[in-house]
């Protein structure tokens, strides 16, 4: 176990928001992948009212040129912050947006009028938790372990997972880690309906059963189109620890509202208390589905339209 890593961990822990009280959270995602972070968001019940937006009219991500990306995801966060409270913060709920984000030098969100504390994307939560998760359950005298990552092809390809990990945790300490990426073309549109491409359970039978014959230690779920299908990931890798990206985040907003909040909580309630306002740039018909049979509380309230300049 390495004691400067969990320092270097539990000082980014001690991060707080100046005003946690009148904090206001907004989900940012593509399409119903963040609605699954909306959900664990919703359900934990941290006292912060919440906006869900959805950029439905570009959806979903994974497909999408980098540099299209990058340009759609500053217009996008700085319209936001520009309508938003001060004491808004904004949770990119998707992988493939988080990787394009990580990538963008700091200089061009001053460009934009974009203050990056105001951003959190969720592969810094994940990384945190996967190396809380490691430090917990490797071995005495192990020096590396074996990490899976499920995940678009634009996310595979950006390197940004193992690329941030040797970033902020590759400093020579325990653990290293070894990297299997598994690129799940096509998966996210059969989640969310698309019948051009082939059904959820071909496709997740064919990029779980890489993982069969070596099971990773951990496994990141790099989509959170793919959160849903957790428990039948689970068939394949029984003796795996799943990388939840929606409880990092929750974990992380706790934590910088001065919440001590434990993940066993997650499944200790079944309807939210905060209020919750649902926005979109796009079609929304895939998106109420979704909600009816998913986050069926939150399936009454109807999509008011995102206007961009």
């Amino acid at each position: 176990m390495s004691e400067s890593l969990l320092s270097f961990i539990e000082t980014e822990s001690r991060i707080k928001w100046a005003n946690p009280k009148s904090a206001h959270l907004i989900v940012f995602d593509s399409g119903v992948g963040g609605l699954n972070v909306l959900k664990t968001l919703w359900l934990a019940n941290l006292g912060c009212p919440i906006s869900f937006v959805a950029d439905s009219a570009w959806m979903p991500y994974g497909d999408k040129d980098p540099q299209l990306l990058r340009e759609r995801l500053l217009h996008l966060v700085g319209t936001l912050l520009t309508q938003h409270c001060e004491n808004s913060y904004i949770l990119f709920a998707c992988n493939t947006a988080s990787a394009v984000w990580e990538s963008i030098p700091p200089d061009v969100f001053a460009q934009h009028g974009i203050r990056p504390d105001r951003v959190i994307d969720i592969l810094r939560p994940t990384l945190s938790l996967l190396m809380r998760e490691l430090i917990a359950c490797v071995k005495t005298g192990e020096t590396y372990a074996d990490v899976g990552l499920m995940a678009t092809p634009l996310t595979i390809q950006s390197g940004a997972y193992p690329a941030l990990a040797r970033r902020l945790y590759g400093h020579g300490s325990f653990p290293q880690v070894s990297w299997q990426n598994v690129s799940c073309a096509g998966l996210a549109q059969a989640v969310e309906g698309n019948l051009d491409v082939e059904p959820v359970d071909v496709l997740l039978h064919r990029y779980a059963s890489k993982f069969e014959r070596m099971p990773p230690k951990a496994l990141i779920i790099g989509c959170t189109h793919y959160l849903g299908l957790k428990a039948t990931l689970r068939c394949y890798m029984p003796e795996t620890i799943f990388i939840d990206p929606s409880e990092a985040l929750v974990l992380v907003i706790a934590e910088r509202l001065g919440i001590t909040y434990e993940r066993q909580a997650f499944t200790l309630r079944s309807v939210g208390s905060e209020p919750v306002r649902l926005l979109a740039t796009g079609r929304t018909d895939t998106l109420i589905a979704y909600l009816k049979l998913h986050l069926p509380a939150l399936a009454i309230q109807t999509f008011d339209k995102l206007l961009l300049d």
